[in-house]
């Protein structure tokens, strides 16, 4: 008798588990081919670009290092033939590390001043035909005075719902940008009701974790001090459920694939597991051999 082991991958499906990778080329950069078809290594060195970050329930994001972040990527570099430098001198690349957790606006729920407004304008109207209906009641000058009193009411609702719109529109742009978001919440403004344009609000308005590396000309820094950007990769993953030490190296395998490439698009990479599940048993009876 047998029993039949079948191995199924399960791609995870939640957005949140989804990595984030953004990735781009400037100043017409782009890599050297070796005669026999490889890329050309270059070198670099690391700069601290520093962490932001709000005040997180994560030990691991303020214990966890600019050298623990770099030191992450160094693999990772390699295997695109990015190899640290040993000498100024020989250095083609400054790679600014930057890393933390963004807060999103998903906590800006402006369904409260929605509710407001509509309540406001639920009670003038209640009021302005109760007023009617009263005998003895003020009158004309009275029922104006609660039309106006309700339309002050309904105005100061919206008002604060505008600003609070505002607001979330401020993090969200803010979010975008260190995300690598902007172009797509562009695009996402203007298609709204797409279910992958919705995917992009709810993404951007999430607190999610991240690392950027961004590369600069090594040379015209050290002589002529100035920062001259060749590539920079943008990674992000949603904070829910999640340690900062435990899920950055798969952020950092994710984005890895476009370091010193990029076609500035955003692009998601999920994480396929794999179990193994028991399937039906069969029993197969041994036949006597020939002897």
């Amino acid at each position: 008798w047998c029993i039949a082991f079948v191995l199924l991958p399960t791609p995870t499906i939640r957005a949140d588990d989804a990595v984030a990778v953004f990735s781009d080329v400037y100043n017409g950069y782009k890599r050297t081919k070796l005669p026999d078809g490889r890329i050309k290594p270059e070198t670099y060195a690391f700069a601290n670009g520093g962490m932001q970050t709000r005040f997180v329930n994560d030990p691991s994001l303020t214990r966890l290092t600019f050298t623990d972040v770099a030191r992450a990527t160094v693999e990772p570099l390699k295997r695109m033939n990015y190899i640290m430098a040993t000498k100024p001198g020989e250095t083609d690349l400054m790679i600014f590390v930057y890393w933390g957790a963004t807060q999103g606006s998903s906590g800006f729920d402006s369904s409260g001043f929605m509710d407001a407004a509509a309540q406001a304008s639920a009670l003038a109207n209640s009021q302005s035909e109760l007023s009617k209906a009263t005998p003895g009641s003020a009158g004309a000058n009275g029922e104006a005075a609660v039309s106006d009193a309700g339309q002050e009411a309904r105005e100061a609702a919206l008002w604060q719902l505008s600003i609070m719109n505002r607001e979330r529109d401020e993090i969200d742009a803010r979010n975008a940008r260190i995300l690598g978001y902007r172009e797509a919440l562009q695009r996402a403004n203007f298609a709204s009701h797409i279910p992958t344009f919705q995917d992009v609000f709810h993404e951007v308005g999430e607190n999610r974790y991240y690392v950027v590396l961004q590369a600069y000309d090594f040379r015209t820094a050290l002589k002529l001090k100035k920062l001259k950007p060749l590539w920079t990769t943008r990674i992000s993953i949603s904070e829910f459920g999640r340690n900062f030490d435990e899920t950055l190296a798969r952020m950092i395998a994710s984005g890895s694939r476009y370091f010193g490439r990029g076609d500035g698009t955003l692009h998601r990479y999920e994480e396929l597991k794999g179990k193994v599940e028991v399937g039906p048993v069969e029993v197969i009876d041994a036949k006597p051999g020939k002897g």
